[in-house]
């Protein structure tokens, strides 16, 4: 598809020049408040004094004054220009200098030409003051030029384009995407940078900054943005890489989300919709990271985390994805599965060093991974079954990068192997493989990714204990791996290396792989469920085991799921959190150490002090 490249020289434009007084490294401190309207804030008075303080024939200088009651720290300025004899189109442009900086020469304007002028004080999340009384203003007629001699002709012949950026993510909400780039190099000096979104023209920036924030997104949509930097002679330079990257699903529609560790894990960990994490269940390690090694059986709200989207849970150590694209971890430690480069247990949550733009995260038993915007994988911690994807067999206590993986979609951490599924709906499979759960058909452990045999087309895929599930596109789900107690949902007990498909289960969205049970979620918001039955972690109001898939009468729609080590768990339409199992350790967080064989509803419940 041709790309619309739109002039950037037009002189009948609104040029919307937005100057930042933060620093570039601050920007992601200013936030992004969810569900904030522009008719809550309480606006400031509009700048006062906006005057001409120079003019030449293709700029006009303009001052004013600060608001009053701003902070240099977060308030930016929105410099408005409407030509005054045609119609216009709107850009935005970012320049970021020191606080305190209330002026602006607006550049490239045609000679002899009227322009009105207006400024309002705004930061990321919207205007801060009223917009400014207009002010018109001319510039000079153009002075006649003297012949140029032909070494000045050459010299303004500059033919050389800028060097390429290179676009990356650096955060992301539901209905929005931050982005940032390198810094184009050029002979003469690059002008202003392009961007593209879906291979439309998004916005015209200045040279004086490299990040952008694009708004007004939909959310769990997939977008395409690159960025192009162009020189003062209108040179242009190839376009950035491809940043392919999906808003987050809204919150307010699929409510919180659980996480109940597959592998010898007895914690579990939900998201609220406004970004808290909740934990209860064993804390031997710090796991539930409330600065305690105290069990919980009842649900805990863990402090100091940023604004997080998504959480893992691993058998004594928990991960957590912010907003920001950060990564956060705390519990036990023993072969570096923090990332923090240490091998001490923390009981509080930490960031984990030099990782950033991530946009999915999962834990293993003992190791962690983590999904870059620009579709690679890393992973770090235990790696004795090459679990780590890097080709050897040594543990990692800092984040190492999955070899051969490119262009990645999803990823999901079993105990110890691994599975990620590409834009293209072929599942890569790397780690312990004596059970076949690897699905290349044989039994050989993989310290680097095979791609799953005789499967494609798949949506999203789950690691269990010692098995693999894989939701097609078409809504048909495929198991491979240990089928004991009949978890591969074929109606057999007959382990499979490569992957087969569960009987009489169509319409499915997504699914969950336990140690020795498997749900599954229909589009219709109805739980199936098979395996293992022994401490009722089927939910069935029995404790006899299924080898086909079964409905489990849960009574209400359900958005999300969650099979524990002996337990399940699942999220209601309206919120409810639902779990029933294996309850020795306190993860169900009822109140007890009981075990339930029937889904029972969790309470979320500051303590008090």
């Amino acid at each position: 598809m041709a790309r619309k490249l739109v002039s950037i020289k037009r002189l009948s434009l609104m040029l919307v020049l937005v100057l930042i007084f933060t620093f570039i490294t601050q920007f992601p401190s200013v936030g992004y408040a969810k569900g904030r309207s522009y008719e809550q804030v309480k606006l400031l008075a509009a700048p006062a004094n906006l005057a001409v303080s120079g003019t030449t024939s293709i700029s006009i200088g303009l001052t004013w004054d600060a608001v009053v009651g701003s902070s240099d720290s977060d308030v930016s300025y929105k410099v408005s220009l409407v030509e005054q004899t045609n119609s216009s189109v709107t850009d935005v442009v970012y320049t970021f200098d020191s606080g305190g900086l209330t002026e602006y020469t607006v550049k490239g304007l045609a000679s002899d030409r009227s322009y009105n002028f207006t400024v309002q004080a705004v930061n990321l999340s919207g205007p801060v003051s009223k917009t400014s009384l207009p002010l018109i203003a001319s510039t000079l007629p153009a002075e006649p030029q003297p012949p140029t001699t032909e070494e000045e002709e050459l010299a303004l012949a500059d033919q050389e384009p800028p060097s390429t950026p290179e676009l990356s993510l650096i955060g992301r909400t539901s209905d929005s995407i931050s982005l940032a780039w390198s810094s184009s190099e050029d002979n003469v000096g690059v002008a202003e940078y392009v961007l593209y979104q879906d291979s439309d023209q998004l916005a015209e920036v200045t040279v004086s900054t490299t990040v952008y924030k694009a708004v007004n997104l939909k959310a769990g949509q997939e977008y395409i943005f690159l960025v192009q930097a162009i020189d003062e002679a209108g040179n242009k330079s190839t376009l950035s890489n491809e940043l392919k990257v999906s808003t987050l699903d809204d919150v307010s529609d699929v409510g919180p989300i659980m996480s109940m560790g597959n592998g010898n894990s007895f914690h579990t960990l939900t998201v609220q919709p406004e970004g808290t994490v909740w934990a209860w269940g064993n804390n031997r390690k710090g796991q539930l990271g409330d600065s305690t090694t105290n069990a919980r059986n009842k649900p805990v709200r863990i402090v100091g985390l940023p604004e997080i989207s998504a959480a893992s849970v691993g058998q004594d150590h928990s991960i957590a994805l912010a907003t920001d694209g950060t990564v956060w971890t705390w519990g036990g430690n023993s072969v570096g599965q923090l990332g923090n480069g240490t091998l001490e247990s923390q009981l509080v949550p930490q960031q984990v060093p030099g990782l950033a733009h991530v946009v999915a995260v999962q834990a293993g038993e003992q190791h962690s991974l983590a999904l870059l915007s620009d579709g690679t994988v890393w992973a770090w911690g235990l790696n004795a079954y090459g679990q780590l994807g890097d080709g050897t067999t040594e543990d990692s206590t800092v984040p190492v990068q999955v070899a051969g993986l490119e262009s990645i979609a999803s990823i999901s951490a079993g105990a110890f192997h691994n599975l990620a599924v590409n834009r293209d709906g072929q599942v890569y499979a790397w780690g312990f493989n004596a059970y076949g759960q690897l699905g290349d058909n044989t039994k050989i452990d993989r310290a680097t990714p095979v791609q799953v045999a005789e499967l494609s087309g798949v949506a999203s895929v789950s690691a269990g204990f010692y098995h693999s599930m894989a939701v097609k596109k078409d809504g048909t789900v495929w198991s491979w791996g240990t089928n004991v107690k009949g978890i591969l949902g074929d109606g057999t007990t007959e382990d499979h290396y490569t992957p087969v498909q569960a009987v009489d289960l169509g319409s499915v969205i997504s699914v969950s792989a336990g140690a020795l049970h498997s749900m599954a979620l229909k589009s219709d918001g109805t739980v199936w469920i098979w395996g293992a039955n022994n401490e009722g972690q089927l939910g069935s109001g029995t404790e006899s085991e299924r080898f086909i898939a079964s409905k489990l009468d849960i009574g209400t729609r359900i958005v999300t799921i969650s099979a524990g080590y002996m337990s399940g768990g699942a999220v209601s339409e309206e919120g409810t959190l639902l779990t029933w199992g294996y309850n020795g350790l306190a993860q169900l967080g009822d109140g007890t150490y009981t075990n339930v064989i029937d889904p029972v509803s969790i309470t979320l419940v500051e303590e008090t002090k």
